[in-house]
């Protein structure tokens, strides 16, 4: 399975610039969800689950994180945005804006 960042309109990648941060200040956590982004990708369990009322957009949780993704045709994951449990409702309204909007471009 094939991995793809969304990219805004304006050409910014949301979850490279959150996870680029978080490299920086917490190594372990983004150790940890790359290691699940690549479990998912090959189809192993990754700890995600159907956001209710907001399919097919899915929440993988790592300890305290969550990253908002969608499987599209078994053949890609677009991630679109993470943050942490403090920021949840904001991040999955922003997924679900961001997932909108690449479906009318797609």
């Amino acid at each position: 399975m094939q991995v793809l960042m969304y990219e805004t309109l304006a050409g910014k990648k949301p979850f490279e610039e959150w996870f680029g941060m978080l490299q920086k200040s917490n190594p372990r956590i983004a150790f940890k969800i790359t290691n699940k982004i690549e479990r998912a990708t090959i189809g192993l369990p990754a700890d995600m689950k159907a956001l209710q009322g907001h399919r097919p957009i899915l929440e993988l949780r790592v300890d305290a994180y969550r990253v908002y993704c969608v499987i599209e045709g078994q053949k890609l994951i677009i991630l679109l945005c993470a943050g942490n449990k403090g920021s949840q409702s904001k991040d999955i309204k922003q997924a679900v804006r961001y997932w909108d909007e690449y479906k009318s471009r797609n």
